[in-house]
């Protein structure tokens, strides 16, 4: 299995798409990314997380978790509360008590 410093990845943030991704280069390479949508009618606001992806190429290394983290870091830093319907940022969610304050099950 391969290993890479998650520490180092550049994970972009998308306002607009409303998404945290990390772009791969090269010809024919999917990006990953995590995307949810923004709640600013309720009260907290909330980020709602609807999937993930992460290409095959570099699933288990740690991308899924690092995007999740730069996700949780914003909602954490404009004080949004977080929901999600994408089974892979619940377990995130559930296996990381340094966020369980943002989470709204």
């Amino acid at each position: 299995m391969a290993t890479i410093d998650t520490d180092i990845l550049n994970i972009h943030h998308d306002t607009k798409e409303r998404k945290f991704f990390l772009v791969q280069k090269g010809e024919d390479i999917e990006d990953a990314y995590v995307e949810y949508e923004l709640h600013t009618d309720t009260n907290p606001n909330t980020m709602h997380f609807v999937s993930t992806y992460v290409p095959k190429t570099i699933r288990d290394i740690g991308v899924g978790k690092k995007m999740t983290e730069e996700a949780m870091l914003f909602a954490e830093t404009n004080d949004y509360q977080v929901s999600s319907s994408c089974p892979f940022v619940q377990s995130y969610m559930n296996q990381t008590p340094r966020f369980s304050k943002l989470y709204r099950r």
